[in-house]
């Protein structure tokens, strides 16, 4: 009898997708970060690679949540990759949060371990940090103080070692905890699994082919960007990613990464249309 693909793990999780379109055809472009580097999907396996012996290093095991604090590029799409490729689960975190509600997504999600961007780190420092415990940054300089936390500079090492897991990840692990805006009261901490993204993503994009390129432009600690990002590795395909949305380097974008369709979420189409 054959499997559903959503329950298939080597059609629904990331690492046995990641391991398979690496194999079968590694030279093929997997991202183009606009006005940045492109990366096959031999390359991208191996960024992903280093980057989760590097997590193994900070002390993360399979099924740890693992916070990310960064915005959109090649930082945050190799350590999402990377937390998943080890069978940990995936929490990023908006970029705009601070204060009160980046405290209650601290002291709710369960992670001890937060991978961030300096300038985001520091706003730590004031509040209560939950059951956060480390915090591995992705730049060299601008480190921030914060008291009773273990700050160190995450390096990838060239040589990433063992990556062998306790058990095979199966599509209904939890692949990731969506945080919610929280516009009704405490954001809430939505638990995703391998199958509910494929099931929404994936699944849902019979409408593209070999041809066709995602502009990635909306924020991945968002669902929908998440969703276009996996459907598109799910199909061994390709995306163009843009650090953040703006009107007036949307188009040049789209142009000079070849992309065929985005998501707009909001008024992003509304921006594009008045301008």
């Amino acid at each position: 009898m054959q499997t559903e693909p959503a329950l298939d793990r080597t059609r629904a999780v990331l690492r046995y997708m990641l391991e398979s379109h690496a194999a079968e055809r590694g030279e093929s472009p997997f991202v183009q970060f606009y006005r940045g580097e492109t990366w096959s999907y031999a390359d991208t396996l191996t960024r992903v690679h280093r980057r989760a012996a590097a997590l193994r290093a900070a002390g993360v095991r399979q099924g740890d949540p693992v916070l990310t604090f960064l915005g959109n590029g090649p930082e945050l799409l190799t350590t999402w990759f990377a937390i998943n490729y080890i069978g940990a689960v995936y929490v990023p975190l908006n970029t705009a949060l601070v204060g009160g509600a980046l405290e209650h997504v601290l002291g709710d999600c369960g992670a001890a371990l937060m991978v961030a961007r300096p300038d985001l780190a520091e706003r730590i420092a004031d509040i209560a940090p939950g059951t956060l415990q480390r915090v591995r940054l992705v730049e060299e300089d601008g480190a921030p103080a914060l008291p009773g936390l273990d700050v160190r500079r995450l390096v990838d090492p060239e040589t990433p070692g063992d990556l062998s897991l306790d058990r095979p990840i199966e599509p209904w692990d939890t692949q990731a905890i969506m945080y919610t805006s929280g516009t009704t009261g405490h954001a809430k901490g939505v638990l995703s699994s391998y199958t509910q993204l494929y099931t929404m993503g994936p699944d849902a994009f019979d409408c593209v082919g070999p041809q066709d390129r995602c502009m990635i432009c909306g924020p991945i600690f968002h669902c929908g960007s998440t969703l276009y990002v996996y459907a598109m590795l799910a199909r061994g395909l390709s995306i163009a990613m843009m650090s953040e949305f703006k009107t007036d380097r949307f188009w040049p974008a789209i142009r000079d990464t070849g992309s065929t369709f985005a998501l707009l979420l909001g008024v992003m189409a509304a921006f594009l249309l008045k301008a």
